[in-house]
């Protein structure tokens, strides 16, 4: 998904906001991950879930928290 799409989907007007306090967050922990990671701002980039976010996600399940 793009940012754009991502922000809408949880509900966040404030890019800027929704970039440091959300993507960047995630990006850092690995749990997603950019498309075109040669290219953080272009209009291309897209996220993704990271093979960590996808192990994280398997976890959560199998407690029932998701």
């Amino acid at each position: 998904m793009n940012r754009k799409d991502l922000q809408k989907a949880i509900g966040l007007l404030d890019a800027e906001h929704f970039r440091k306090s959300y993507i960047n967050q995630v990006l850092g922990i690995k749990v997603i991950e950019m498309t075109v990671p040669e290219k953080p701002a272009s209009s291309k980039q897209r996220y993704r879930i990271s093979g960590i976010g996808k192990q994280l996600l398997e976890k959560l399940r199998d407690k029932g928290e998701t």
